[in-house]
Order: structure tokens, then sequence, then C-alpha cells
């Protein structure tokens, strides 16, 4: 008949066997994770600690070869691709690039953007408008160009103002038109 306490000791023997059994296999794999053996000429196997002399003898159940492997292996060659994965949330940009010579930046702020240059050139975009501060502002198009303003649209220079075309120029008004100044040609 079988009795809790056979049960106990077969628990107990077992769990102290496989302990023991872990702990001696361990000695054999040296720190660079290699096993050291000795095999017979006739297919014996014993494993040896790093260092170990293997038996010469002119018997092939005696006469021992020095063998050893890895633990882990070799890497094995690369998987197939996986599936692809879910599209991910949009992404944000909150920063400031710099270029390689120091000269200019991109500011990205929640409160707006903001572009700076050599020689203090700024351009300030925010909740209140476009802002361009640079001591030269040169506007160029190949083919035509239209500053539309939703109410007033002016135009001051501390020195000299020209509008220049190479062919017919109109100046138009819908109500009054004022033209000032010290003196006025109309050529």
């Amino acid at each position: 008949m079988f009795h809790r306490r056979d049960l106990f000791v077969a628990v107990l023997a077992f769990t102290l066997g496989s302990t023991t059994a872990v702990a001696a296999a361990s000695q054999f794999v040296g720190a660079d994770g290699v096993i050291h053996a000795c095999v017979t000429d006739v297919g014996a196997l014993r494993l040896v600690v790093a260092g170990t002399e293997c038996k010469s003898s002119p018997s092939a159940q005696q006469n021992e070869t020095a063998i050893s492997w890895s633990q882990s292996g070799g890497v094995g060659p690369a998987g197939p691709t996986g599936a692809t994965g879910a599209t991910g949330p949009a992404g944000t940009f909150s920063g400031t690039f710099t270029s390689p010579n120091g000269q200019y930046t991109l500011s990205v702020t929640d409160a707006g953007i903001v572009i700076s240059g050599a020689s203090s050139s700024v351009i300030t975009i925010d909740g209140t408008g476009t802002h361009i501060d640079a001591k030269n502002i040169d506007l160029k198009s190949d083919q035509n160009t239209t500053i539309d303003a939703g109410q007033n649209f002016t135009v001051k220079a501390s020195s000299n103002v020209q509008i220049r075309a190479s062919g017919t120029g109109d100046l138009e008004s819908a109500g009054t038109m004022t033209i000032k100044g010290s003196t006025v040609n109309i050529n």
C-alpha cells in the first residue's frame, strides 16, 4: 500500500537529485560558455572541467580525445519577415533644428514656428499672423504675383519706394486715391 510518507520521500529524493545534477552539470560549462569533454574511440563521453587532460591508452575503449562545444551555439539565419503591424498614432514634433554651421534654426512649439537666419533675419508664424524681419527681402516669381489684403495694405520705407513694370502698370482704387509727396511727378 502506498503511504503519504512514501510520496514525501520520493519527491524529496527527486528534488535533491535534480538539484545535484544541475549543480554538477554547471561546473562543466566554462566562463566563456564552452563545454569540455573527452570521448573514447568507441563513443563513450565524459564531461570534464576545462584544462583536464584526456586519457591516453592503446585500448580503444579507454583512449580519449578532447572535444568542446559552445553552450549557446552559433547565430542562426534570419527568420522570415513578420506581418506588417498596425498603423501607429499620428506623430508630433516639437523642438529646434539647427544648421551644421549654427547660423540657421527652425523652432516648432505650440506658440508657433520661428525660422532664424544669419544677420538676425527672422520669420515668425504664430496666432497673430506671419512676421518677416530681415535686412533685405526679395519676392520673385516667374509668372504672376498677387498680394491680396482683406482690409488694408501698406507699403512703408524709411528711404525710397519703387514700383516698376517692364510693361503696362496700373494703380487702381475703387474709392478715393491719394498720392502725397513734397513733389509728385507724373510723366
